[in-house]
């Protein structure tokens, strides 16, 4: 996969883990039933920044917000 690809993959992949912890903040009672899903994506984000992180130096800001495309 192409650099720019592993990128645009990452980012969605980020905005799906902030909006999965945001909702588990929002409704407690469901966090059992969302949490494995939740740690699935984090392994993705994790396998993703791998990736890139074999062809390009990555920030501290990239990790966290995502890169600029």
């Amino acid at each position: 996969m192409d650099l720019d690809k592993l990128k645009q993959e990452y980012n969605h992949n980020l905005t799906r883990y902030y909006n999965g912890c945001k909702y588990c903040e929002e409704h407690r009672d469901e966090v059992e039933k969302w949490l494995p899903e939740l740690l699935k994506i984090q392994d993705n984000l994790n396998e993703l920044l791998e990736e890139i992180m074999k062809q390009q130096e990555v920030s501290r800001k990239e990790i966290l917000k995502g890169f600029e495309l």
